[in-house]
């Protein structure tokens, strides 16, 4: 008896550290409805959600009707079935980060935020699958457009150097005074 209590609590640790994991780069989508679909209206609608003020917010990529990303893209767009794309990106060395994607068809749009820790890569030969919102007969309309939406550079986070650096200079200013008024 003890050994099946265990058994079903490792079983459900698995599988939900599997969930868990399938989902690390993308966050539960929110839906959106709203008439204009041109991208100033896209980010003024969307840009709270991601955390950022609309000006701080670009659009990286759009892609309309079942467009691919030209070569050399650093976005990676397969489409399935309808309603469905598997994407990826990496953005390492652009100064660019990805904030969310945008993913409209029917009359209603979809909006994966990105987590914090994969703004700029989806991980090495990780794709993630993202759909239209099911409409109210529960199918999924096919994709009209979808919006890569981020930052336009990323500055770098001050680790304490630069508080360091400024204290080492006035400790040695303070010491060459000392060492001048002595002689």
């Amino acid at each position: 008896m003890k050994v099946m209590k265990n058994t079903k609590i490792l079983v459900g640790a698995a599988v939900l550290c599997l969930s868990w994991n399938a989902l690390a780069n993308l966050n539960t989508p929110t839906v959106f409805n709203f008439n204009a679909q041109n991208d100033a209206n896209i980010i003024a609608n969307v840009s709270s959600s991601l955390g950022l003020a609309s000006s701080d917010v670009v659009d990286l990529l759009r892609l309309d009707s079942l467009a691919t990303p030209t070569s050399g893209s650093p976005f990676s767009v397969t489409y399935g079935a309808s309603g469905l794309a598997n994407v990826s990106w990496n953005l390492t060395g652009t100064g660019k980060e990805l904030y969310g994607i945008y993913i409209f068809g029917g009359s209603e749009a979809n909006l994966y935020t990105v987590t914090t820790d994969e703004r700029v890569s989806s991980g090495v030969n990780e794709t993630l699958t993202i759909s239209t919102p099911a409409n109210n007969g529960g199918q999924i309309p096919a994709i009209s457009h979808i919006l890569f939406l981020g930052t336009k550079s990323t500055s770098v986070p001050d680790t304490g150097s630069t508080v360091a650096l400024l204290g080492m200079a006035l400790l040695s200013f303070r010491g060459l005074k000392e060492k001048f008024q002595k002689r």
